[in-house]
């Protein structure tokens, strides 16, 4: 009889076949002549995913990341996978490391971040002019909405005008300002005159 490697082929998860001793071979009566090896090698194809998520609000915030080409059995740390996102600090990995699998599904790094703390400022003007003073500086997350303003009138003025609201605050200082503006008040007064009959 002849036997052919093909016909021995096995799947085996996570390997391909590579090669054989030989393509076939006829059955002896000597056992130790009848054998073929049939190589495997592991798969160097599969791939992993990385998803960036907000601690507190399990949002996605940043592209997620596909890496191809790795080696079955590869152990990935999850560490190596930390970027710098604006706005973001690195907080925590939900696993410290993957090894990979065939399935992409179970392929998955997770790491969390939590909304830095950036300050914004309510500056104050009269008539134009800015009150030092008054500036109020106050921190907040990145990407919360401040929407109201503290009011400072003073006397003889009255309010006219806020800018910058809704502001959503981000990484930078400059842009995180509310401006609200005062102008002097127009009074108006009544003369009565009041004569002596004659």
């Amino acid at each position: 009889d002849i036997v052919k490697a093909q016909d021995e082929y096995i799947d085996i998860d996570g390997f391909y076949h590579h090669s054989n001793s030989r393509e076939e071979m006829s059955i002896t009566t000597d056992i130790n002549k009848n054998i073929i090896t049939i190589y495997y090698e592991k798969r160097h194809d599969l791939s992993y995913l990385v998803n960036y998520i907000d601690k507190d609000f399990n949002e996605v915030i940043h592209e997620q990341k596909r890496v191809d080409n790795i080696t079955f059995e590869d152990i990935i740390i999850s560490e190596d996978e930390i970027i710098d996102i604006v706005g973001y600090d690195y907080d925590s990995v939900e696993k410290e490391s993957i090894q990979i699998t065939t399935d992409i599904n179970k392929n998955v790094i997770n790491i969390y971040y939590t909304r830095g703390k950036f300050p914004y400022r309510y500056e104050y003007y009269y008539e134009g002019e800015r009150d030092d003073n008054k500036t109020e500086a106050i921190t907040a997350r990145y990407n919360d909405v401040i929407e109201d303003y503290i009011d400072k009138p003073i006397e003889g003025y009255i309010f006219k005008k806020v800018e910058g609201l809704p502001l959503k605050v981000t990484n930078i200082a400059e842009k995180n300002v509310i401006k609200i503006y005062y102008i002097r008040a127009k009074y108006t007064y009544t003369v009565n005159y009041y004569y002596d009959e004659v």
